[in-house]
């Protein structure tokens, strides 16, 4: 094995997840091992596991005064599906076919430049991190701060509607691929099997499916798990009849929660 040298996108593993507390504060913090096997050049992953690269970041948990990392936290419940609730279980669940999507950078500290991992996201991101979402807190103290200014701006117009829980109506779509080993395998669908059909007549029993509880983020994530497992192909690749198999099977292959 040998240690990542370059900044960039990466798909990999969590070879080895540990719990402890580290630094001269005795923080607690998640130590993760990963073994990279996917880049993203040009828009697409390309398979590098044949490097057998490898970074150890440390996610410290909570910060000098006490109270917790919230974006931190926020971060690693994303990526691993962890509810957040017991920083034990991320040591002690066997995540080590659980990919996520890392973004490296250098950091300079001390005059000594090192190779950090910059932002944490579920496998597939379609970014390499950065976006980042206020919590309740911070979502009152915003509106608290500029909404009546915006609505003055707005000229008493209408509010927005309310968005509908639960799935969207529009389904995701992703065209990089993200299973670079699975589509070497040639693993296809026999397209004389099932009626051909659209994306959208796809999307519509299966987000019916999902979890009501789940945010647009979590239907669209279970979906892009679904097509790779049933596909082991980009969903701009899928034919009608591909389609047709989703809008007839992919329903029964969600994980409920």
């Amino acid at each position: 094995m040998s240690m990542l040298n370059r900044e960039g996108v990466f798909h990999a593993y969590p070879v080895e997840i540990g719990i402890d507390e580290t630094g001269g504060n005795n923080l607690a913090t998640c130590i993760v091992r990963y073994q990279v096997f996917q880049e993203r050049i040009d828009g697409f992953f390309d398979d590098i596991s044949d490097e057998g690269a490898e970074i150890t970041p440390w996610y410290y948990l909570e910060k000098k005064d006490g109270s917790i990392n919230d974006f931190t936290v926020n971060a690693l419940k994303e990526a691993f599906a962890w509810d957040g609730r017991d920083a034990f279980w991320l040591q002690d669940t066997d995540l080590a076919e659980h990919a996520v999507q890392i973004t490296t950078a250098f950091e300079t500290y001390n005059n000594t430049k090192r190779l950090k991992v910059q932002w944490t996201n579920p496998f597939g991101s379609e970014c390499g991190g950065g976006v980042t979402k206020a919590d309740n807190t911070t979502r009152t103290a915003i509106k608290n701060r500029i909404g009546a200014k915006l609505r003055a701006l707005a000229g008493g117009t209408p509010a927005n509607a309310k968005p509908a829980t639960g799935a969207p109506s529009t389904p995701p779509k992703r065209s990089a691929p993200v299973a670079a080993a699975a589509v070497a395998a040639g693993v296809f669908v026999d397209e004389a099997v099932y009626p051909d059909a659209t994306i959208e007549e796809a999307w519509e029993p299966f987000a019916k499916a999902c979890n009501k509880q789940w945010t647009q983020t979590d239907c669209e994530q279970e979906w892009f798990r679904v097509i790779d497992s049933m596909f082991h192909k980009p969903s701009d690749q899928l034919t009608p009849a591909d389609w047709g198999r989703m809008k007839a099977d992919g329903a029964r292959e969600i994980i409920p929660v």
